[in-house]
């Protein structure tokens, strides 16, 4: 008997917890669409709300030119003889 009772305090927490978490989902889904609702209003006003997405991307910087070095028995003799 004790252990339906066990059981069933078992089943009811799992239920009150996923109810908390539907509530949860459902809360932050209706801050999302209210959001995206104030950024579109603001758009049409004119006013911006949040940045553009496109501006939020920064430019890949130049990538730095390799420096190559030759180690001396590496380098064709027409080099050394031209007098460093």
């Amino acid at each position: 008997m004790i252990y339906v009772a066990l059981l069933e305090g078992v089943a009811l927490l799992a239920t009150a917890l996923t109810f908390a978490n539907i509530i949860r989902w459902q809360i932050r889904e209706q801050a999302r669409e209210r959001s995206t609702l104030i950024n579109q209003v603001m758009f049409l006003s004119g006013h911006t709300w949040l940045p553009a997405p496109a501006s939020e991307v920064e430019p890949e910087p130049e990538p730095e030119p390799l420096e190559v070095y030759y180690a001396p028995e590496q380098m064709p003799d027409e080099f050394f003889a031209e007098g460093l």
